[in-house]
């Protein structure tokens, strides 16, 4: 009886006492069994609490990155958006180097040494930015060639100021010119007399 372990209830109600005998080796079982399923308990309730944060912070990171993305896909358009505008920019260029060859052709005015040809040396590109790139690709080379051609269209229309002013300068000449001239020729006079 000494592997044994007694456990008495007494009871309010009468006075009967009861005997319940537990083996020692199913006490020690049983409190292996208690500190195990304890201990079980303890580490599927911190996986679960971890497991609960690690998914909060999922949905917060899958936002953050749902905000990135539409930021991405509005600067790409505005990527686009400009690309059509230097295109728009570098015809309206264009057309206004047209505009002043006319003008010099009509005027009969030849470029001088300070308005050159900075157009037809080569200063706007010909090759045109392909504006309809997928939004899901990166602009790098877009951008790239955007800064190229901003830089270029600068300075042709730089130069096309100064052609322009140049322009102006001797229509300006001409015009003086053509107001202290006469627009249509004396009449042919007739000697009548050799005096005076």
């Amino acid at each position: 009886m000494k592997k044994r372990i007694k456990v008495w209830f007494h009871s309010d109600s009468n006075s009967d006492i009861k005997e319940i005998s537990i083996h020692k080796l199913g006490v020690f079982f049983f409190i292996i069994v208690a500190m195990v399923a304890g201990g079980s308990l303890s580490f599927l309730g911190y996986d679960y609490y971890r497991l609960k944060t690690m998914s909060f912070k999922n949905k917060a990171l899958a936002q953050t990155i749902d905000s990135y993305r539409n930021d991405i896909r509005n600067q790409r358009e505005q990527i686009q958006a400009f690309a059509k505008n230097i295109e728009v920019l570098k015809e309206q260029v264009d057309t206004l180097s047209k505009l002043e060859g006319k003008v010099r052709l009509i005027a009969d005015i030849k470029k001088s040494g300070e308005s050159s040809g900075f157009i037809g040396i080569g200063g706007i590109p010909e090759n045109d930015l392909d504006p309809d790139i997928s939004l899901e690709t990166r602009h790098n080379n877009l951008i790239r060639e955007m800064h190229q051609q901003v830089n270029q269209t600068t300075l042709a229309v730089e130069q096309q100021v100064l052609n322009f002013e140049d322009l102006i300068k001797h229509l300006e000449k001409k015009k003086n010119l053509l107001a202290s001239t006469p627009s249509i020729r004396p009449v042919d006079g007739w000697i009548t007399s050799k005096f005076g």
